[in-house]
């Protein structure tokens, strides 16, 4: 993320260029280059951006592509933990580092294998807060169809038909999302058990939900990542389910997209369509303030949640971790 609240970024225009979402629609927009940056002590110049309305209000001003650096030579240290991120155009500077390796191909695309299902090419997205997402057509009917389809698909937590994503051209159009938790996922050398996957229409992706797990290195010169768990090892325990309730932004407000019909706040009367207004006392007025109040109630195991039903009236929701 980038913050240019103090209006030291110099923009430089040069013009426009159809710029394609999701949906594969494209606008047109403005793109150019910022003359200098500073991110922390590291000072950046000439670097390209493009201007795009993601739908929704950020608490910053832009998201900065590590991508370009890297492949520039720039090798990037990222640690959550302490709240770290290093760029450093020394070479060799992590090779001493501990961890296990994840070998990369262009634009830091790894390659995984699902238990029971296929292998395949996913790339490392820290702008994507999840830990996994497949494309549904590439990924998963080719493992639900294959000689273990049947163990594949009893990973299936839920499934259901909505909309989530947002950006340039709006919410996407719905379509079935299947949420599994995977016995076991395959990075070069690394193993993470129980982890929660999305399959879905659109690219395929680990996302920055891995890093609360441990520590990543990239290393464009070898064109490899360094996987630092928290926990000693290669075999990375998430144990975590996924969440039972996806939310769209529409207007303003979060509305519940997609429902587990099995889970427990679906039996205490949440359905699609309602609007949250209250998560756990904080009061929600659009993404950020839900993320904001996930992020601090991220620690609490039991809680409320308020919300809004279609003929206006407000439904208290009890959330047990």
């Amino acid at each position: 993320m980038l913050d240019s609240a103090n209006g030291n970024i110099v923009k430089e225009q040069q013009g426009s260029i159809l710029f394609g979402g999701f949906d594969k629609r494209k606008n047109k927009t403005e793109y150019g280059f910022m003359r200098e940056f500073q991110l922390g002590s590291v000072s950046i110049s000439n670097y390209n951006y493009v201007v795009i309305n993601v739908g929704m209000p950020l608490n910053c001003d832009g998201m900065l592509g590590a991508y370009r650096l890297i492949e520039n030579g720039i090798s990037v240290k990222i640690n959550l933990q302490d709240s770290l991120l290093v760029l450093t155009d020394i070479k060799n500077v992590f090779d001493k580092e501990d961890g296990f390796e994840i070998p990369y191909k262009n634009k830091l695309n790894v390659q995984f294998t699902m238990s029971y299902g296929c292998s395949g090419w996913a790339m490392f997205d820290t702008g994507a807060n999840s830990f996994m997402r497949v494309d549904k057509s590439e990924y998963y009917d080719k493992s639900a169809s294959g000689k273990s389809g049947n163990l594949f698909m009893e990973q299936i937590e839920w499934r259901d038909i909505g909309s989530a994503a947002r950006g340039a051209n709006g919410l996407e159009k719905p379509n079935e999302q299947i949420f599994m938790k995977l016995k076991e996922l395959r990075l070069g050398e690394g193993i993470f058990c129980e982890i929660p996957i999305k399959a879905a229409f659109g690219g395929t992706l680990i996302g920055s939900r891995i890093l609360e797990y441990g520590n990543i290195i990239i290393n464009p010169e070898r064109k490899k990542l360094i996987y630092q768990p928290y926990a000693s090892g290669k075999v990375v325990r998430i144990e975590k389910k996924n969440d039972d309730v996806v939310y769209s932004w529409e207007n303003g407000n979060l509305y519940v997209s997609m429902i587990n019909t099995n889970s427990d706040v679906y039996k205490q009367g949440l359905r699609k369509g309602f609007c949250l207004t209250e998560y756990n006392n904080y009061t929600i007025a659009g993404v950020n303030d839900y993320l904001n109040a996930k992020e601090k109630s991220s620690k609490d195991l039991t809680f409320s949640a308020k919300f809004k039903n279609e003929t206006g009236d407000i439904i208290e929701i009890l959330i047990n971790r």
